[in-house]
């Protein structure tokens, strides 16, 4: 019978790269065949692969293919893409499912080796550590079924102060290493630091330090440029706290080679190891670098005193790149201890053997960065190919069950004693590999490839074939109350439709951006809201109501998420009150909840004036004309602003909305009718109905939001009995089209589990303010 061996990871990079490799390295007289198991979780912004993608991405692994043309696996031009499913004559099986799937799918298989690809580089830790722990826990259970004879897990090379990440994977490495004992199969416990690869993005994956890096800028850049193309022309970006710090750039391609050294050959001890990483590079020069690919100055500066919006908003999302940014050596201060490790050797499980309190020379202290006081000298991190010291030491062993070191090689048939009566390998431990031994660590990125793989990674963020401001959504009429109703849906998601409530006497352009990254998650249904339009009659709140009901029928739903943004909040909360059983759950956008008198003086300008005007011309509206003068924008703050002072160039209303602004105030008629459903919305007491909504409901506004208050939107919030409230640092009131794919992470994210939101997403630029229980933080 052939060797089949099982890579199954919640990374489709670093798993599509161990199969290229497993591909190349083996055999093809002797029949060996891979079966890429991809437990990628999709979110938002980063859609995981399907088979044909994962396929197409080993498939140019294993042709050597560095920077494939096109830049991604959709686009043309590059070698011709192979069909799903199985390559090189059937070689490679390829199948995508979500991780709690895992189970189900194995019952298909069977293996003689087994990989668990779990390298934790999700963005949320909650997120990945929960899929990592089900498809782990999925193939330990399976390991009889599967007749595996050796199972290799693949985790992150974490240190003590990462904290709970840290704990998890400690744990999950002592479980795996418990269920092989127990199953009679060998195994091998590797390490790996997070990888760079110039298809990532196109996979999915932002692992952390540079993937993130080249992220942050791409994104600021994106946002900036969509408001003031020329901008970064004349400005430069400046960033602080990065004087004597270092990244490690490992690429995706030499970490899996030295994964599958240091797990594929039969004749390893059972044990430990941990992938060399490269020296560190100067932070500043990889700023430089990255800087310039995207056409950016970015300027290292020593403190954040004269940050603009700009700068805050890159020193936010570079946060989790100084969190894994490394001290740079200092060639006078490395230990002589660290010599004693040959530089790119890899330690066996032996020193998990060791005595509590102590430590082998050559590896790292608890509490450092893995990279932490690593010799220059040596062109490579050379404590740094070391193993840990010892075997996970987040909490102590269960009784009975012995440090998993470097046990007696179970037998292949599974007749050893059972776990608890084994007796594990003396101190001295199984010596070091020879063949990782031999090995030379990889030496630090070259000037011209970070260049390359930098310009590469951009590339892949932007694919030719994107076409902007598709949604996905298909357009149909259907009657209501004997006059037509617009309606947008598609998307074809699992459970309750989310039906999106679109702002008064708005077009359906600001929400673009946003619906296209909801469709693929969700069931998505929005219309034309009503009242504003020369030939409609008035409609109030009473009709709103009526319209969210109609829409419901007419797509067939009992029961929906409702998403109101700016006034569509105040219309959502009304409409739960009016049928409590329709509504599964309340998503509020830079939610206005403006009403008569309550919350009085929390007005932003902007507001100010449009009560102002609408009041004025309630009464009398013959005065419209000259209205229009003050409102039309830019008059949504003036020159096309609609922050904050402090929102500098991140203020500037972009242009792709600056005809969806001007709707209701393109003529006098339509100024009126719009002004007339203000004041009839401003009556309704939401504060009063907040209360008893009894639905969990997730709150989201901006901190330079000028059109609505979010210190009322907050006040708002401590009135619903079951709500969070999201603030975005450096976001104004058109954050769903500004930043459309954070947006729609967080939506999805707490239609899926409401009460977990905001454990699973995770940015240094939301900050959390409210409980599940409406009490402020």
């Amino acid at each position: 019978m052939p060797q089949r061996v099982l890579i199954a990871g919640t990374s489709p990079l670093l798993a599509g790269r161990l199969a290229a490799r497993c591909l190349s390295v083996t055999a093809r007289a002797a029949g060996a065949e891979v079966v890429l198991l991809s437990a990628a979780v999709s979110r938002p912004g980063a859609p995981a692969p399907d088979r044909r993608e994962l396929a197409a991405f080993v498939a140019r692994c294993g042709a050597g293919e560095r920077v494939p043309a096109g830049h991604g696996p959709r686009t043309a031009g590059a070698a011709a893409e192979p069909p799903p499913g199985r390559l090189d004559e059937g070689r490679l099986s390829v199948v995508c499912v979500e991780p709690d799937a895992v189970a189900s799918e194995l019952k298909a298989w069977t293996a003689d080796q087994v990989w668990c690809v779990t390298p934790g580089w999700d963005r949320s830790p909650a997120r990945g550590a929960r899929a990592d722990a089900a498809l782990a826990g999925a193939l330990l259970a399976a390991l009889p079924g599967l007749a595996t004879r050796g199972y290799v897990h693949v985790g992150p090379d974490t240190a003590p102060d990462e904290g709970r990440a840290h704990r998890s994977y400690r744990d999950l490495e002592r479980l795996t290493v418990e269920a092989c004992l127990d199953a009679g199969v060998s195994w091998r416990v590797l390490r790996t630091a997070p990888a760079v690869d110039a298809l990532a993005p196109a996979l999915g994956e932002c692992p952390p330090g540079a993937h993130r890096l080249l992220w942050a800028l791409h994104s600021v850049r994106t946002e900036v440029e969509d408001r003031a193309p020329d901008w970064f022309e004349r400005h430069p970006l400046r960033v602080a706290g990065v004087a004597g710090l270092g990244l490690t750039l490992l690429t995706a391609e030499r970490a899996a080679a030295d994964l599958w050294r240091a797990g594929a050959p039969g004749d390893l001890p059972d044990g430990f190891a941990t992938v060399a990483r490269p020296a560190p590079v100067p932070l500043a020069d990889v700023l430089a670098r990255a800087g310039a690919v995207h056409g950016i100055d970015v300027r290292p500066v020593p403190d954040r005193e004269d940050f603009g919006a700009a700068d805050r908003l890159l020193d936010l999302r570079l946060t989790d790149v100084l969190r894994q940014a490394v001290r740079l050596p200092n060639e006078a201060s490395v230990p002589a201890s660290a010599e004693a490790c040959p530089p790119g050797s890899t330690r066996s499980g032996s020193d998990a053997a060791r005595p509590e309190g102590t430590r082998p020379e050559g590896t790292r202290p608890e509490g450092t960065r893995p990279d932490a006081a690593r010799p220059a000298t040596t062109g490579a991190d050379g404590a740094g190919s070391a193993a840990p010291a010892a075997a996970p030491a987040a909490s102590a062993p269960r009784a009975g069950v012995p440090t998993p070191a470097a046990p007696p090689r179970p037998t292949p048939t599974g007749s050893d004693p059972p776990a608890a009566a084994r007796t594990p390998a003396s101190p001295a431990g199984p010596p070091t590999p020879p063949a990782l031994q031999a090995d030379t660590p990889p030496p630090p990125l070259s000037p011209a490839d970070q260049w390359e793989l930098f310009g590469a990674v951009r590339a892949c963020r932007t694919p030719p074939d994107t076409t902007p401001g598709e949604t996905g959504l298909r357009r149909r009429v259907v009657d209501v109350a004997g006059r037509p109703l617009v309606l947008f849906e598609g998307g074809d998601g699992e459970g309750p439709p989310l039906l999106v409530l679109n702002a008064l006497g708005q077009g359906p352009g600001f929400l673009t951006r946003l619906c296209a990254h909801l469709v693929p998650y969700h069931r998505v249904v929005t219309w034309q809201v009503r009242g504003t339009e020369r030939e409609d009659p008035a409609w109030g709140t009473r009709r709103q109501l009526d319209d969210v009901d109609a829409v419901l029928e007419a797509v067939g739903a009992e029961r929906a998420h409702l998403l109101g943004w700016c006034t569509g909040a105040k219309i959502a909360t009304a409409f739960q009150q009016h049928s409590p059983r329709a509504v599964a759950s309340l998503v509020f956008l830079n939610a206005t909840f403006r009403q008569n008198g309550r919350w009085d003086g929390m007005d932003t300008k902007y507001e100010s004036d449009l009560a102002a005007v609408c009041r004025a011309l309630d009464r009398r509206p013959d005065r419209a004309t000259r209205m229009l003068d003050l409102l039309a924008p830019g008059a949504a703050g003036g020159k096309g602003s609609t922050g904050a002072p402090d929102a500098g160039v991140l203020g500037v209303l972009s242009r792709a909305l600056t005809d969806e602004v001007r709707r209701p105030f393109r003529d006098a008629e339509v100024l009126v009718r719009y002004a007339r459903q203000l004041v009839d919305l401003w009556r309704l007491d939401s504060a009063a109905q907040a209360p008893r909504v009894a639905v969990p409901t997730l709150f989201v506004c901006s901190e330079f939001d000028g059109i609505s208050s979010p210190a009322r939107a907050r006040e708002a919030a401590r009135c619903f009995p079951h709500a969070r409230y999201a603030e975005l640092a450096v976001a104004g009131h058109y954050a769903p089209h500004d930043r459309p794919a954070l947006v729609a992470e967080l939506i999805t994210e707490f239609v899926r589990a409401p009460r977990e939101v905001a454990d699973l997403v995770r940015y240094a630029e939301i900050t959390w303010h409210t409980d599940m229980e409406g009490t402020a933080r």
